[in-house]
């Protein structure tokens, strides 16, 4: 297994530089280069454009939306939506984690609520670091070219949400807080047997 771990990093690590290199010359020559054949596609990518040159779709020509059409769309909606969306989160965690958070924290203090006080501030970090960590696994997600290394770091990054999260119940259900940490323990186990086996 680590044999084929450092085989399609080691082919990654190749078309990076070969991408760096195509980058740094002249763009005609690297049209050029493309269009001779010269270049190699990256291998872990699937061959562009398969569903609209299957022989079972007839009506390629007559289709309403046009390859580039479609292009432009998705790419509108992968930057401009996404960028909209992230900013209105941002904001409102923004918003929650510097206003509402500790507001509540230091008016449970001032009754001498300390509990209370423990659980907002504690709140207010969760509120910080599930959603970084969740952003790291999505970016993972969407860019998973290297599948053998980048399916060990997702696995890493969900450690952040589930042991926040663990020791933010933890201080609200005492109790139970030693059947939550078994949760948190066996994902752990998980995640650390899965770079032994």
């Amino acid at each position: 297994m680590s044999r084929l771990h450092s085989d399609a990093y080691n082919e990654h690590l190749l078309y990076a530089q070969r991408l760096d290199q195509s980058s740094s010359s002249p763009p005609s020559s690297s049209l050029e280069a493309g269009a001779a054949g010269g270049g190699e596609e990256n291998p872990q990518e699937a061959p562009p454009n398969t569903a609209l040159s299957s022989p079972n779709n007839k009506n390629t020509k007559n289709s309403s939306s046009s390859p580039l059409t479609a292009g432009k769309e998705g790419t509108f909606m992968k930057q401009y939506l996404s960028l909209i969306v992230t900013a209105l989160l941002a904001l409102s965690l923004i918003g929650l984690v510097f206003g509402i958070i500790p507001y509540y924290a230091v008016h449970a203090a001032h009754k001498y609520k300390y509990n209370e006080t423990l659980y907002w501030t504690a709140g207010a970090f969760v509120l910080i670091a599930v959603p970084v960590s969740v952003h790291g696994i999505i970016q993972h997600l969407v860019n998973y070219y290297m599948p053998q290394v980048q399916k060990y770091v997702i696995r890493i990054l969900f450690m952040v949400p589930i042991f926040s999260i663990q020791a933010w119940f933890s201080l609200f259900f005492h109790n139970a807080s030693t059947y939550i940490a078994a949760f948190r323990e066996l994902y752990e186990a998980f995640v650390l047997s899965s770079f032994v086996y």
